[in-house]
């Protein structure tokens, strides 16, 4: 039998000579290919077996609950295999990475390797890839220096992340457990357990790997030496029946004619032991080979798992390779202390023992054996009598174990009776909730029934609400003609005053008395006209369920100029032209969020000065911030630090102190807060709106349908328990607009036509006043535009309007986040700045504006 040498290839499956393929590990700490264990499980003689032997070692290995399709993976072989695969030409065409993501039409050869990206580069890109700030640190390799560093590319690919907490570094290990830890997984299940940090702890794993194999190549050598001390005694087995027989030949010759029948069943007798003996030494050479074949193969592993192993690796094996360890040094001591039961020849005669049938050669015994010719009588009668007496001992304590067994099977009935008692107790239970759970269906069912009925009469109001509207709508027309009459009369009364002007002093005083009057019903008319004005827009309000409860006070006009005030100079950009992505006013206080970084700045309100700044290290390159005053804290959307694609929703507190943080897997989009503390997330992949509560629970997620024009989602806010104002539309897209829909995503009011980009042209972001003012960015016609609450166009702010006509000459204003200080009458304004005729001159500008206000008329 060949024994493995040393150098055996490990990234090559035992079973069929190729490189692994989804290699699982067993209980043996052998591997092989998925599709090879497969093939092996389906065969006629492990098919639907709990257990197989394992192709090397012949060891049972235990098939899992789920199937064998759930043994675990051997990811160091898996990632030795690909290392071995992507640095070695012959056996996969190289290739660079970086050019096939850029889908290059010419790919160039193959020089280095980063070690940090895991990826083969060309010249070229390595030139790209040093230059480039997110990678010009990282560590690059010749490909031949590369192929050297073998143990430092697999303990770099040997990182791995938390599955429970995506994007966290497993960097410890609990020693209670057996198993890997981040930091959130330690806080949250592990904080009264013994830990320590993984790379010390693989250090004193790799310390007793270390010791395994020295104690393994020490029953190696002794099976060696064993092996060589069975060589010997062959050669001596050999060497002492050829003496023996040359004896006996020797006594033959002195008495031929007596012992010949003796001689001839002696000689067989020899024969039939060397026989014996010869095979009982060839089956323990095959013993030997076999444990040598099982130690060499185990050292090997456990070299390579302590040179190429990462932390990882060597953490997740340990157990399995202590208790394998254990268990071939028991089998190589069991071997090495068999032993063969040698014979020797008695040729010892005396002349006086001569007598016909007397043994004249000798006879064949075991050396161990006592000489059954010297021994006498009374001594037999004696070692009888001990027999008997030792059988009479073994068959008391038979007796005693039987009894012994008799009372554990009662004690086991026992435990049967009552683990059947207990059975019986959890399935009435079990029928309890059931019935409880029944219970629970009816509520519910009632409730449901409740709240139709509920509907009902809530629709039943909304359509008494709109019968109203229309008399309304009436009303007014009504008083339209009467206001149409008066100014006829007021006309009329004109050209007769002309008429009369011609006459004297009394057709003046006349005239002007008549004029008061009809100027005085005139205005009252104006007035009441206006009353029912505001009267339907309150009806309107009502009968869409989105009534103002701010308090009475000022209320900001729109429709008045509004004047430039300031331009804040941000710390961050005054260093590189950075954009703002988060902007919110919480207390007395402005917070500034910038893209690609970490910072956000803290501005007085009061005074307009920078006090402080605040990293948060969980965030990195934020897509948008909000406020919540009910919470008193911050909400940013941002891509997590810990793998790229992977965003995050992060609640902290004034000072950045991280609250509570969730995952939103790829999606992203703008937040907005509500009125009980909830943030929304306007998702902009796939048409969405998603309400959190402060603690990250979905509470419910309000799908726009394709079908309704929605794409590119922008923008959400919470106007009443069932209504959301949503913005979206972008690039070619029919539809730029802003609409009200309901909870089940209805379209309700909207504001913007189709293919209509002078209403609006990329609604980006929108805000709502104490006074349920809309106000929206028009980023791509680089204006802001105010709404009323039924989405009617108040006018666009006219200091943006001026700016925009500008725009058309020389610059181009692309207004993006807003902010209103409604308490100071101050709107900021976060806006990209582009020179038109020459597109690389683009610059970030917080602007600040004042706008008018005036006294709110009590509702």
């Amino acid at each position: 039998m060949d024994l493995p040498g040393e150098d055996e290839d490990f990234t090559v499956c035992y079973l069929c000579n190729e490189q692994y393929q989804d290699p699982r590990i067993l209980s043996c700490i052998h591997t092989f290919c998925m599709k090879c264990l497969l093939k092996l499980q389906s065969s006629p003689d492990h098919f639907n077996r709990p257990t197989f032997p394992c192709p090397r070692c012949s060891c049972d290995v235990k098939i899992p609950k789920d199937g064998i399709e759930t043994m675990p993976q051997n990811r160091f072989i898996e990632k030795l295999t690909e290392l071995k695969r992507m640095l070695k030409p012959e056996l996969t065409e190289q290739v660079c990475g970086a050019c096939v993501e850029q889908k290059s039409d010419e790919m160039s050869p193959v020089e280095n390797y980063c070690v940090d990206c895991s990826q083969m580069l060309c010249n070229e890109c390595t030139r790209h890839h040093k230059q480039t700030k997110a990678s010009k640190y990282h560590e690059i390799l010749g490909l031949t220096e590369a192929t050297g560093n073998i143990p430092k590319l697999m303990k770099s690919l040997g990182k791995r992340r938390c599955e429970a907490h995506r994007g966290n570094a497993l960097d410890l290990y609990c020693t209670d457990c057996h198993v890997e830890l981040c930091a959130k997984c330690y806080i949250e299940s592990h904080q009264q357990h013994k830990w320590m940090e993984l790379k010390q702890c693989a250090e004193g794993f790799r310390k007793e790997l270390r010791d395994l194999v020295f104690s393994i190549e020490s029953c190696e050598d002794d099976i060696k030496n064993r092996r060589l001390q069975l060589d010997s005694e062959k050669l001596d087995l050999v060497e002492e029946a050829k003496n023996m027989q040359e004896d006996i030949k020797a006594a033959k010759q002195e008495t031929q004619q007596a012992v010949d029948k003796h001689t001839d069943q002696l000689i067989s007798d020899i024969n039939s032991h060397k026989t014996t003996r010869s095979n009982a030494i060839v089956e323990f050479y095959g013993k030997f080979d076999i444990n040598l074949n099982l130690l060499s193969n185990f050292k090997t592993y456990c070299k390579e798992l302590i040179q190429n192993g990462s932390s990882s690796d060597v953490c997740t094996f340990i157990n399995d390779i202590k208790t394998r360890s254990d268990e071939l040094v028991h089998l190589s001591e069991l071997t090495v202390e068999q032993s063969l039961t040698s014979f020797k020849m008695d040729l010892r005669l005396g002349r006086n023992e001569f007598h016909e049938g007397f043994n004249f050669v000798g006879r064949l015994q075991d050396k161990n054996s006592a000489d059954c010719d010297s021994e006498s009588n009374e001594a037999r009668i004696k070692r009888l009598a001990e027999e008997i007496d030792q059988l009479t001992q073994e068959l008391q304590k038979e007796r005693t174990l039987r009894m012994s067994r008799e009372e554990q099977l009662g004690a086991y009935v026992q435990h049967a009776e009552t683990l059947t008692s207990q059975l019986k107790q959890e399935q009435a239970k079990t029928v309890s909730q059931a019935e409880k759970i029944v219970d629970l269906k009816m509520t519910s069912q009632r409730e449901n029934r409740e709240w139709s009925a509920k509907e009902a009469q809530l629709k039943k109001e909304s359509n008494e609400l709109k019968t109203r509207l229309q008399q309304t709508d009436r009303t007014n027309n009504d008083l339209k003609k009467r206001v149409e009459t008066v100014k006829a009369k007021v006309a009329e009364l004109q050209r007769t005053v002309e008429t009369l002007n011609s006459d004297n002093e009394e057709h003046e005083e006349r005239k002007t008395q008549l004029m008061n009057d009809h100027e005085k019903e005139t205005i009252e008319l104006i007035g009441k006209i206006n009353a029912m004005q505001t009267d339907m827009d309150l009806l309107k309000t009502l009968a869409s369920g989105k009534v103002s409860r701010k308090p009475n006070g000022l209320s900001i006009d729109y429709e008045n100029d509004v004047s430039k005030h300031s331009v804040i100079r941000s710390v961050e950009q005054t260093t590189e032209q950075l954009m703002i992505k988060g902007l919110t006013i919480l207390g007395n206080e402005l917070y500034i969020a910038f893209e690609s970084k970490s910072t956000v700045e803290v501005w007085n309100l009061e005074t307009m000065q920078f006090r402080r700044r605040w990293r948060l290290q969980e965030m990195k390159d934020p897509i948008d911030m909000t406020s919540c005053s009910v919470t008193n804290c911050l909400y940013l959307v941002a891509n997590t630090c810990m793998k790229r694609g992977i965003y995050v929703i992060a609640r902290v507190d004034i000072r950045g102190a991280l609250l509570k943080q969730w995952s939103i897997e790829d999606t992203f989009g703008n937040l907005s807060s509500t009125e009980e503390g909830n943030v929304l997330l306007a998702v902009a992949k796939d048409p969405a709106v998603k309400e959190y509560s402060k603690d990250g629970i979905l509470l419910r997620t309000i799908e726009l349908s394709w079908n309704f024009g929605f794409a590119n989602l922008h923008h959400a806010i919470k106007l009443s328990a069932n209504h959301f104002l949503v913005s979206h539309g972008a690039g070619d897209d029919c539809l730029h607009r802003v609409c009200i829909v309901d909870g089940t995503g209805e379209v309700l009011k909207s504001y913007g036509r189709e293919w209509n980009r002078d209403d609006l042209d990329c609604p980006s972001h929108a805000i709502r006043d104490s006074a349920g003012n809309i106000l929206v960015t028009d980023t791509l016609n680089g204006c802001i535009i105010a709404l009323k609450s039924n989405l009617k166009l108040i006018s666009p702010l006219a200091t943006f309007s001026d700016r925009r006509f500008k725009a058309k000459k020389d610059w181009t204003f692309r207004p993006r986040k807003i902010c209103l200080d409604e308490s100071r009458s101050r709107l900021f304004v976060a806006e990209t700045v582009i020179q038109r005729h020459l597109s690389s001159l683009t610059f970030e500008m917080l602007s600040v504006f004042t706008l008018k206000s005036s006294l709110k008329r009590k509702i």
